[in-house]
């Protein structure tokens, strides 16, 4: 009698556990969805939304999204990539990931690629494996990637506009990452590092001459203070879309699967909208602005391969082996 009461006791005990175990398995789980960028009409946070709304609908509501412009969160634009490898952040959208993972910075190396077409159909095949390798080691599995317009260089009102990209030497340059501002000691300027609220500030002064960026980006947000441009592309842009992996392993094969290739979908789509709209600014700022633009020519493209070329190397050696082998797997694919 007392052997069956205890059995039923230990029955009773395991299909409380099983019954606990399934509804919190079922249990809605809140994500936090985080980018850099901080306008919430941009493509981004378009896309990102669109990615979170689509996780709720294959998760039958079991994932709930909250996506969050940047600066609505005390996390810098550095530190997104490292709190979703902590799980402070579930999914979002990470740039200027060179210190946290340096491999990846290897697509913003001026000179690398002509533009983002090139990137997607010729390299990102190639990088793809490699680059997951190394987030994977951070405990994140890349999605997806996008782009951002061509990165060109604009010049402040005060400063002349630029035939060719000699007429940089010793003018002010402002750089957004270490691989950039290498091209800008090449050619002879003084790269500047500065966060993107005192660039207005710094081309209305006179204190920066020149930035690169795109026109649908930096160049509607410097309108007011910029009147030229050199539409050679220095570098390729690219953003990844990126998850937390313990929280990629929480969904079903079929829901990776689905969120996967929707994520890779929305992530052109962000990147076609984006060049869409830097042909519209380009036009706007010529017709309505009187811009003086330089088209761009495969000289200057040139100029920019060959002299970037002892860079690129060094950058790879100091890498270390895997990195100086994609980089010849990279020269090998785009002809360089």
């Amino acid at each position: 009698m007392i052997a069956n009461a205890k059995c039923l006791l230990v029955a009773a005990l395991a299909t409380a556990s099983l019954s606990v175990g399934i509804s919190g398995s079922a249990k809605a789980e809140d994500w936090k969805c985080y980018t850099y960028q901080s306008a919430p009409a941009s493509p981004v946070v378009k896309g990102l939304e669109s990615m979170g709304a689509k996780l709720k609908e294959l998760t039958k509501g079991r994932v709930n999204v909250r996506c969050n412009v940047g600066g609505s969160l005390p996390i810098d634009a550095n530190s997104i990539a490292p709190a979703m490898s902590d799980g402070v952040l579930d999914f979002g959208s990470v740039v200027n990931i060179s210190g946290y993972v340096p491999l990846a910075a290897i697509g913003l190396l001026p000179g690398m690629f002509k533009n983002n077409a090139e990137f997607d159909e010729k390299a990102w095949p190639i990088m793809k494996e490699v680059i997951q390798a190394e987030f994977d080691k951070r405990d994140l599995r890349v999605l997806t990637i996008y782009h951002y317009p061509a990165q060109v260089i604009w010049g402040a009102k005060s400063a002349p506009a630029l035939k060719s990209l000699g007429e940089l030497k010793g003018k002010t340059l402002r750089v957004g990452n270490p691989e950039v501002g290498d091209f800008a000691k090449i050619f002879g300027a003084i790269p500047v590092t500065l966060p993107t609220p005192d660039v207005s500030s710094a081309l209305q002064r006179g204190s920066v001459e020149y930035v690169i960026t795109a026109a649908a980006a930096g160049g509607r947000l410097w309108r007011d203070f910029l009147g030229s441009g050199i539409l050679d592309p220095v570098f390729v842009a690219t953003s990844y879309v990126v998850i937390n992996k313990r929280r990629w392993q929480s969904l079903s094969a079929a829901e990776q699967a689905a969120f996967e290739a929707f994520a890779v979908e929305t992530g052109r789509w962000i990147t076609q909208t984006q060049e869409a709209d830097d042909g519209v600014a380009i036009a706007q700022f010529q017709k309505e602005n009187g811009w003086q633009i330089t088209p761009a020519s495969p000289e200057t493209h040139g100029q920019i391969v060959a002299a970037m070329r002892p860079l690129q190397q060094k950058w790879a050696d100091q890498r270390g082996a895997k990195a100086v082998e994609l980089l010849a797997k990279l020269r090998a694919a785009v002809g360089q």
